[in-house]
């Protein structure tokens, strides 16, 4: 994109130039006649600005001893004509640090056992130590977002988007219906999104389940995600209002993480096996989820309490239930404080493995204990299938700027994630955000 926008840049500045030679000087305004130009074109700013939002954010995401992620985010709301609105965002982030590879600590590791980073590294695991990864990416994302009524109770909002990272190309589109009832108490919400993606691996898509080699492979690999959404909103009295929404998401194509691997142990003592003890992992290749949403707004005394649950399911065996809790009131006409809790339990795929061991022993879950690698369909060590648990605590301060009608928010979140069975190492996380909106 950024070289294609040069190129425009300059072809303009070109085509400026020739026009500029070819021109007689008389044809230029004088001085005076340009500075009345400027004049107006300034005066019709506050006209053009009229009636837009503008919105930027930026936050920071910092696991401890682990990933680093600074995003950065803007978007600009221009109302057209009554109740119709264009809306552009772009976000940008960098993420970088250790992410977890899949390979546990391993307390007798295999010293003449090695395995190969995306990078081409060739690693030996060491003693007790979570084995990781360096990596360093920037994404970059645009959406642009058309809100237009059909009719008095009825409008639209559709959308297109795309984004990119190193190894990672995405587009999509969306269409988000909202019906309200003649008293206006109730909107019905139906929505579908489509999105593609091209997945580009550093060191390539290896062959899942295979031992790991220093075989590459240049094949790109796609993702097809469809959503369709149905909910209802209901204003149940002048302080209540309660949301339900329910979600299908379906996604084939290549699932797999090619950065992700799984070990093979002896279960004599949990060491590697003394050949061939480094895998690639292996998903399945489609995804049916099924999301639940459920949200309560309550007025209390002018302050705001905000409840919400969300169900998830799908047919990869994960489960998961989260409950989160807002509380916001008012210390003085233009300042607000908002306290969140959330709790987020989840239970692990039927392909999930903390590690593969070669037979029974005590102190191994038994789904882990297989008689060969090759007896497995699909197997993850990826501690984001497992079973999981998280606690997030969070602040946030408004600032109302009344006769500007503008709000800078300050945020700061701590997460706590671990894992149900202690089996890794407990992931400490903290969010902080500065946020700033204004209307003209």
């Amino acid at each position: 994109m950024q070289l294609k926008s040069t190129r425009s840049i300059r072809s303009a500045l070109s085509l400026a130039t020739c026009a500029l030679l070819s021109v007689d000087a008389n044809a230029f305004p004088t001085y005076e006649e340009a500075k009345d130009a400027i004049k107006v074109a300034a005066k019709s700013i506050p006209d053009i600005l009229e009636g837009s939002d503008f919105q930027a954010s930026d936050m920071i995401y910092i696991e401890k001893d682990r990933i680093f992620v600074n995003e950065f985010e803007v978007s600009a709301k221009k109302e057209v004509a009554d109740d119709e609105y264009f809306k552009g965002t772009f976000i940008t982030d960098t993420m970088s640090g250790p992410s977890p590879n899949g390979l546990p600590a391993i307390k007798k590791p295999n010293e003449s056992a090695t395995y190969t980073s995306p990078s081409g590294t060739v690693k030996t695991p060491t003693d007790d130590k979570e084995q990781t990864f360096e990596f360093k990416d920037t994404r970059k994302g645009l959406s642009l977002e058309w809100q237009k009524p059909l009719s008095r109770l009825l409008k639209t909002i559709n959308g297109i988007s795309f984004s990119s990272e190193y190894d990672y190309m995405s587009m999509g589109m969306s269409s988000l219906w909202n019906k309200e009832t003649e008293d206006r108490l109730t909107t019905f919400n139906t929505g579908v999104a489509y999105d593609f993606s091209i997945l580009d691996p550093v060191g390539g898509a290896h062959e899942g389940l295979a031992v790991i080699t220093d075989e590459r492979t240049d094949d790109n690999k796609t993702l097809s995600e469809f959503d369709i959404m149905f909910g209802v909103t209901q204003l149940v009295t002048h302080k209540t209002v309660v949301q339900a929404n329910y979600v299908a998401n379906f996604k084939t194509g290549y699932l797999t993480d090619p950065y992700k691997l799984i070990v093979y142990l002896d279960n004599d003592d949990l060491a590697p096996v003394a050949s061939d003890p480094y895998y690639y992992e292996e998903r399945p290749s489609d995804r049916l989820s099924h999301i639940a949403y459920f949200h309560l707004i309550q007025d209390i005394n002018d302050s705001v309490l905000k409840l919400s649950y969300r169900y998830f399911n799908d047919d990869w065996g994960i489960s998961s239930n989260t409950a989160e809790a807002r509380f916001l009131f008012n210390v003085r006409e233009d300042t607000s404080v908002q306290f969140k809790y959330r709790y987020y339990s989840q239970q692990a795929a039927d392909f999930y493995h903390y590690y593969l061991v070669d037979g029974a022993t005590s102190g191994v879950d038994s789904r882990d204990v297989i008689a060969s690698v090759s007896d497995l369909s699909y197997a993850s060590a990826d501690y984001r299938l497992g079973n999981l648990q998280s606690h997030a605590l969070g602040f946030k301060i408004s600032n109302y700027f009344m006769e500007r009608d503008a709000r800078i928010d300050f945020r700061v979140d701590g997460i706590i994630s671990s894992d149900k069975k202690s089996r890794f190492e407990t992931v400490r996380a903290l969010v902080l955000q500065v946020a700033g909106k204004i209307r003209f």
